[in-house]
């Protein structure tokens, strides 16, 4: 076995694709559409940042950092071989990344016990447990005219900060940068008071090139709570993706213990798909 920094997207992207459709394999949320997989290692990562362990042709380990600033959160070790735990950890002490002085977050499937056991021996810590939902059909959406974030509104802005990073304080994208990824398929709809106060806001990401969605936040203020607020927020959201967007299916995570927001999404549609650990070491 050979370690050895990629030189390929679509090699790469084909590996991942294929590890990643099987539960005791999978990690993190790389999903296992293969072109999807390639558009997002192409944007996020570069080659040389990629150690993969290779036996003659054939990939069969990779660990990448999808880093910003001391954050970041790990893709693998995905590994294939016949002895996972030692090229997990061949690929771990082989890249520089892990010499760095980050905060470091793991995603892996609950029956990827391979690689939950190499994490844990890294004195890695449980954040939590989530649940991935999926819908496919969009039912009863209730009030669709919504509204979005206006940039150029101060007050808006800023209380939309103070909402998002007091209900999700160590979440993977805090408000500033929710702002800074908007785009024409990244859309931030919101619900204010009678003094424009975001009391209620759902962030999504939609793919039209690859007819894929998600429902990346849903929140809601707690003065304004069991007043339909989040299930209408949540409704717009699904309009928005599957008919203008005309992405058929969406997905959305929750922690396991929000059993509430787990009950709201399945009376709307969706159906829990994965299950997946947050491990964090830093």
């Amino acid at each position: 076995m050979e370690l050895i920094k990629a030189t390929s997207y679509s090699n790469l992207a084909a590996f991942l694709a294929k590890v990643n459709s099987n539960p005791a394999k999978k990690c993190g949320y790389i999903g296992e559409d293969l072109n999807q997989i390639e558009e997002v290692l192409v944007e996020d990562f570069k080659l040389d940042e990629i150690i993969i362990a290779v036996e003659g042709d054939q990939i069969v380990g990779m660990v990448a950092f999808d880093y910003e600033d001391e954050e970041a959160e790990v893709w693998g070790p995905v590994v294939t071989s016949e002895n996972p735990n030692q090229t997990a950890n061949k690929l771990w002490s082989h890249h520089p990344f892990t010499k760095q002085n980050w905060n470091l977050h793991f995603f892996y499937h609950v029956n990827n016990v391979e690689m939950r056991t190499f994490t844990e021996n890294l004195n890695a810590s449980i954040l939590g447990y989530h649940t991935v939902l999926q819908c496919n059909q969009l039912g009863s959406t209730g009030k669709t005219n919504y509204e979005e974030i206006d940039l150029n509104n101060k007050k808006m802005i800023g209380s939309f900060k103070t909402l998002h990073d007091t209900l999700f304080p160590d979440t993977y994208y805090p408000a500033k940068t929710i702002l800074e990824r908007l785009t024409d398929e990244h859309r931030l709809l919101i619900r204010t008071n009678d003094v424009n106060d975001v009391i209620g806001y759902a962030y999504l990401e939609g793919s039209k090139q690859f007819k894929e969605g998600s429902v990346e936040f849903i929140g809601v203020d707690s003065d304004y709570r069991k007043q339909g607020v989040g299930k209408q927020l949540l409704q717009q959201s699904m309009t928005l993706l599957m008919q203008e967007m005309e992405i058929p299916s969406l997905y959305l995570t929750v922690n396991d213990e929000n059993i509430g927001a787990i009950r709201l999404y399945e009376s709307v549609g969706f159906r829990q798909v994965n299950n997946f650990v947050h491990y964090e070491l830093g």
